[in-house]
């Protein structure tokens, strides 16, 4: 995975069984464990699988992964 600088640009999409459920537009972050935990903290109130869609709009790389909330 490429480095988060702070002053990239990040689009999360969450989906939760098919459905868009968060679509986030991140900046400000340090690394990829900061990215993580704001994503997180966006999702207090969901349980169970997701798919975590992740864009930089200025580094040009993305990444698709599953995500366990609990």
């Amino acid at each position: 995975m490429a480095t988060i600088s702070p002053s990239d640009i990040v689009f999360a999409t969450v989906t939760l069984r098919g459905a868009i459920v968060a679509s986030l537009r991140l900046s400000g972050l340090n690394s990829f464990d900061e990215l993580m935990t704001r994503v997180r903290q966006s999702l207090s109130t969901l349980r169970g699988l997701v798919t975590l869609d992740l864009r930089c709009l200025n580094a040009g790389w993305s990444r698709r992964s599953a995500l366990l909330v609990r």
